[in-house]
């Protein structure tokens, strides 16, 4: 029996679809709703990236905990150590003094590597073949110099530059750290080429003489030396000569980084004004920091001024900044019209 004309069937409902939003406000209607989309996705992403702090969180705080558990661990084998020594009888008292310190500089070095070392680095050690250097704290480790098994090789290398290549043979297999115990600091006075290639390449992240000096190596970022490399080389290209360098007690050995330079120091040391003639010299270095030589030396500067830090004094590895004086300052003048380097002769 159908109802009556006119009336809604029971429930209130007409049965028809209910009627899109006008066209005028389409297009209102969809951004309304593609924002809050994206608010439901900003939030969800919001909740993942919380979500991965706290497990990265809980990941490093368990990896600080096994740290301090394998510091520990080395604490104790080291204050035993003297006592099951002297229990044996077979060492004397020296030797059981030489085992201390020697034990003592480990734990330090551990703990300058877990200090300044990610634990996704690959660290070389040159450790003499000391397996105990090479265990560090879950850092990936290796003797250097080392043979192809990664065994420490036995020997060392012959010259600073076969030191260098053998770096660089390993830097191609992976390693990105390298660790220099205070009893193997003498690596970097004996392998000049090395010491060189490192500091100018690599960056020194961690230097204390009586632990350890680490350096670390990214091919994303330049060694400290970069921008003055740059430099000599467009000087070379430019002028087609090496400049000649005033190094001004800046404590870097330049001759040594630029062997194809003429370098010099100073007549006078300790003098605050220097007896050269205006832009006479192509390239001064001074002190970092150190205003008034920076000043005097930008008077006799025709090409750069070039302030250095050592390293051991504003941190452990080499910071510089060239300051270029401009090409028409660097122009090079017929020979018969340049006065050139003028040196007087040394004070009586």
């Amino acid at each position: 029996m159908t109802g009556k004309p006119g009336r809604k069937p029971a429930g209130g409902r007409s049965g028809k679809a209910p009627a899109p939003p006008a066209p005028e406000h389409g297009v209102e209607w969809l951004a309304s709703e593609l924002r809050g989309v994206a608010a439901r996705i900003a939030a969800w992403e919001r909740r993942q990236d919380e979500a991965l702090a706290a497990v990265a969180a809980a990941t490093e705080a368990l990896q600080a905990r096994a740290d301090d558990t394998q510091a520990a661990i080395h604490d104790l084998q080291a204050a035993f150590e003297p006592l099951r020594m002297a229990a044996t009888g077979d060492a004397s008292p020296e030797d059981i003094a030489r085992q201390v310190e020697y034990l003592d500089l480990v734990a330090r070095v551990r703990r300058a590597v877990r200090g300044h070392v990610p634990r996704s680095a690959r660290v070389l050690v040159a450790s003499r073949g000391d397996e105990e250097l090479v265990r560090l704290f879950g850092r990936t480790a290796g003797h250097f110099p080392q043979d192809v098994a990664g065994d420490f090789a036995g020997e060392y290398p012959a010259d600073g530059a076969a030191a260098v290549a053998a770096v660089e043979r390993l830097v191609a297999a992976g390693w990105d750290h390298i660790v220099f115990p205070a009893t193997s600091a003498w690596w970097l006075q004996h392998y000049r080429d090395l010491r060189i290639h490192l500091h100018r390449h690599w960056h020194a992240v961690h230097r204390d003489p009586e632990t350890c000096t680490i350096f670390a190596r990214d091919p994303a970022r330049p060694g400290p030396w970069h921008e003055f490399d740059g430099f000599v080389t467009d000087f070379r290209l430019t002028e087609s000569r090496s400049p000649a360098m005033l190094d001004w007690e800046t404590g870097a050995d330049l001759a040594a980084f630029f062997p194809g330079c003429a370098v010099f120091p100073p007549v006078d040391r300790g003098v605050e004004s220097l007896p050269y003639l205006e832009r006479s010299i192509d390239i001064v270095a001074v002190p970092w920091g150190d205003a008034a030589r920076r000043s005097e030396a930008r008077r006799i500067a025709s090409a750069a001024v070039v302030e250095i830090a050592a390293p051991g004094g504003a941190g452990p590895g080499f910071r510089i900044i060239v300051t270029g004086l401009g090409r028409q300052a660097r122009a090079v003048s017929p020979p018969n019209d340049r006065f050139g380097l003028i040196t007087p002769a040394q004070r009586p």
